[in-house]
């Protein structure tokens, strides 16, 4: 599983690198797409809507389109296979509950030594706890419980992390007055 997820890095990779060159291209050609997201049904029309006067450029430009697809397929397939397999790997349960987290669909593989360079370098200290507050959703100690048997007896060769939305710091901002500007 360790290698489909590391292969289905790369793959995201190179598509970050097709999506680039193709804007690059785009750019250096004075077409700018308006829209909100590249990779949309409306970018996909824009980009095939796309013609150039020169055939050099039109071809270029085709291939680029033609290896940005490719790179989204190969993406996809991966993503497929991972969970196509994810049911029979050891691992599942606990795979199982970090999707239940919002916002994860699938597994990324992170090592320990990134989480370690990753955390200090943006001021994260997760270890560190100011307050705790008690949930009032009904399924609380039921996932109170899965998320404390990950800490209790985590899984081998693994990393345990926790994540908080901080969703209260949208709410004080809305609740709290603003200064006085001067």
């Amino acid at each position: 599983m360790r290698d489909l997820v590391r292969a289905r890095e790369a793959a995201s990779e190179d598509l970050r690198k097709k999506r680039q060159q193709l804007q690059s291209f785009l750019l250096r050609h004075g077409r700018i797409f308006t829209g909100r997201r590249s990779g949309s049904a409306a970018h996909l029309r824009w980009l095939a809507a796309q013609k150039f006067e020169h055939p050099a450029q039109q071809i270029v430009f085709q291939d680029l389109v033609d290896a940005e697809r490719a790179a989204n397929e190969r993406l996809a397939a991966f993503e497929r296979h991972i969970e196509e397999l994810l049911p029979e790997w050891s691992m599942a349960p606990f795979v199982a509950a970090y999707q239940a987290l919002r916002g994860v669909s699938l597994i990324v593989g992170v090592s320990v030594s990134s989480v370690q360079r990753i955390w200090p370098a943006h001021g994260l200290q997760p270890h560190r706890m100011r307050q705790f507050k008690l949930s009032n959703d009904p399924e609380f100690v039921a996932k109170l419980r899965d998320i404390v048997g990950l800490y209790v007896s985590p899984p081998a060769h693994a990393v345990v992390l926790s994540l908080d939305e901080k969703s209260q710091i949208q709410a004080l901002d809305r609740t709290q007055p603003g200064l006085p500007i001067k």
